[in-house]
């Protein structure tokens, strides 16, 4: 069965860079893309995802906020260059962090990972 993946960010280089990497790792994935918290919201409503990689500074919802949406049972990656969001985050197992600047390399082991949960 072919994965599902959502890329949260408002910035389309990190964007499209996200989906390189998800498209080498997973070529028959679906991935779906939000520039913004109100599109990502109304995706995790409508489409069953495996995984969201999430950016928190966003242009209308902050990032925390739209984990409300996201079922408990889909792994969320959260992308950002803040570091105090870590200490917000570490309280659920379905919640990895990958600070900016991304590291390629650890970006597809922590992908991977997630995905054998």
């Amino acid at each position: 069965m072919s994965k599902s993946f959502l890329i949260i960010d408002d910035e389309l280089y990190n964007r499209k860079l996200l989906k390189i990497i998800l498209k080498k790792l997973y070529p028959e994935a679906k991935i779906f893309e939000a520039e913004d918290g109100n599109e990502a919201v109304k995706i995790v409503k409508n489409y069953p995802l495996d995984l969201v990689l999430l950016d928190i500074l966003l242009p209308d919802i902050n990032g925390l906020e739209i984990l409300k949406h996201i079922d408990s049972q889909i792994t969320v990656i959260i992308i950002t260059a803040l570091e105090e969001d870590n200490l917000l985050i570490q309280k659920s197992s379905n919640i990895e962090f990958i600070q900016k600047p991304i590291n390629v390399e650890h970006l597809k082991k922590v992908i991977k990972k997630a995905l054998e949960k």
